[in-house]
């Protein structure tokens, strides 16, 4: 993405669409060949309602290949929107929207995690008021315990 001018560019050039089908997928298959590494998968690329067979494929070969852990704001779906949408609200990309808007889109984004992330991650872990040293530790703590969440 750098080589295109970061994310942010790529999404507002329109060149995102390209991008995704002809070359993200296998990106990120390639780093699943590697061993000991840590993948940060954007929302988007796991619950893509534009690009919905890109992100099967990238579920599938995650749960193939990896353990998932699944960072949500909290486990109550309204204060999760709400945390969120204040993130949200003061990015740029999201400038030119109104709040209403920027509410209902932060809204309707937010929905489609909590239910695909029961099916899609084997730990879940709720991010509200912790460092990201604390989420970090926790994370280290899961592992520790459940070296193999697949039995």
């Amino acid at each position: 993405m750098k080589k295109k001018g970061g994310l942010d560019k790529v999404i507002k050039s329109g060149k995102i669409d390209k991008f995704i089908k002809e070359g993200a997928y296998s990106l990120i298959r390639a780093q699943y060949l590697k061993d000991n590494f840590v993948f940060d998968l954007s929302g988007g690329s796991v619950s893509s309602r534009k690009h919905p067979e890109v992100s099967k494929e990238v579920r599938r070969t995650a749960n193939e290949n990896s353990i998932v852990i699944g960072l949500l704001p909290s486990e109550d779906d309204s204060k999760s929107i709400q945390i969120l949408f204040n993130r949200e609200k003061n990015r740029s990309h999201f400038k030119d929207m109104s709040k209403e808007e920027l509410f209902k889109k932060v809204e309707e984004d937010y929905y489609k995690f909590p239910e695909l992330f029961k099916t899609f991650c084997n730990i879940i872990i709720y991010t509200e008021n912790k460092t990201p040293e604390k989420i970090s530790d926790e994370i280290i703590k899961l592992l520790e315990k459940n070296r193999n969440p697949y039995k």
